[in-house]
């Protein structure tokens, strides 16, 4: 197992997903991610939904996040961060407003053009 920066400032483990996402889980509601090791569970209980990841890889990254805990932690909020302005960047980009009644106009249109009316 070895643990590389990539590009975007991510520490991974291998060539897997970054480190601080291996073992975090999302709950529901917003701002809720937490580590599933606080939660109390041990690395063997996550290596039991996660076997890809490989139980010495669990217990590395515990141990990388316990070293590196602020900059993890700082990764975290700015992802989260991110993912919350995505939803308005992407409007902004493909605007959906009025789209729904454009699509029922041209399915209307078509099917008079086929029945030829």
């Amino acid at each position: 197992m070895r643990f590389g920066q990539s590009s975007q400032s991510f520490v991974r483990v291998g060539s897997a997903r970054p480190i601080c996402h291996t073992l975090p889980t999302v709950e529901p509601g917003r701002g809720a991610q937490r580590w599933r090791y606080q939660r109390g569970e041990t690395p063997e209980e996550i290596f039991e939904d996660s076997p890809s990841i490989g139980l010495a890889d669990i217990y590395a990254t515990i141990a990388y996040y316990l070293r590196h805990t602020e900059d993890v932690e700082r990764h975290l909020r700015e992802y989260e961060e991110a993912a919350d302005r995505l939803p308005a960047k992407l409007e902004a980009l493909y605007p959906t407003a009025g789209l729904r009644e454009e699509l029922l106009r041209r399915i209307e249109e078509k099917r008079r053009v086929e029945e030829g009316e």
